[in-house]
């Protein structure tokens, strides 16, 4: 059982996430650059997960990514949907601009000389994008916490699917990284009774009474 710190972590604003997005885009490797952030944002992964990353384990038609057991800390494989904001930048990023072999098995995050990024590439990098952003705080894994924060303010999915999305073993580590959605995003969330509702209004044909099942059928012809 992994101990848990008390203390939540921050996550960035979303000033703060815009314009990194916006600054990584910048320099000679703008397009990598922008797909790695785009993909730590929008996948939640730990650094060494993404610096470990293979060709193959980028599945563009199921908007699938791959984390391979060795490189997690959990020790356990696990799937993660890419979002597809990410996916289009992966895209232009491996077909027109990637530098490196193109064997299935070969790193996914190349530098100028197509030799995988390691994960103090990742390191230096951030520190660059610090400077630029001006986000004196700003590290690699504020972007782990970003991408709970939102996975949790969108509705992407349950605690449940955060957690095995995430790779995390208790659901103490989703608390930890996620954060509370702002008063103003809650007061404009669906109504605690709109499940209720929408169950009532979709019954199944079999719940319905022969005329009502008639008029679902052909409502539309005699319309």
């Amino acid at each position: 059982m992994p101990k848990v710190k008390d203390e939540a972590r921050r996550a960035l604003t979303d000033k703060e996430m815009w314009l990194l997005i916006e600054r990584a885009s910048e320099g000679e490797l703008a397009n990598r650059d922008s797909a790695l952030i785009w993909t730590m944002l929008g996948c939640g992964l730990r650094r060494e997960e993404l610096v470990s990353l293979r060709l193959e384990d980028v599945d563009a038609g199921e908007r699938r990514l791959h984390i391979r057991a060795a490189t997690s800390k959990s020790i356990r494989p696990r799937d993660v949907t890419i979002p597809i904001e990410t996916l289009k930048a992966l895209d232009s990023y491996v077909l027109d601009h990637r530098v490196g072999a193109d064997e299935r098995e070969a790193s996914l995050f190349t530098d100028r000389r197509g030799k995988g990024l390691t994960g103090n590439a990742i390191r230096k990098l951030f520190e660059r994008l610090k400077v630029r952003t001006g986000i004196p705080d700003l590290c690699a894994h504020m972007l782990r916490h970003t991408w709970a924060t939102n996975f949790h303010r969108s509705g992407s999915g349950s605690k449940f699917d955060m957690q095995v999305e995430g790779g995390w073993t208790t659901g103490r580590m989703v608390e930890r990284y996620c954060k509370a959605r702002p008063f103003e995003e809650r007061r404009k969330a669906p109504s605690p009774f709109t499940a209720s509702r929408a169950a009532i209004a979709e019954k199944r044909p079999s719940e319905k009474g022969p005329s009502q099942q008639r008029r679902g059928l052909y409502g539309k012809r005699i319309a």
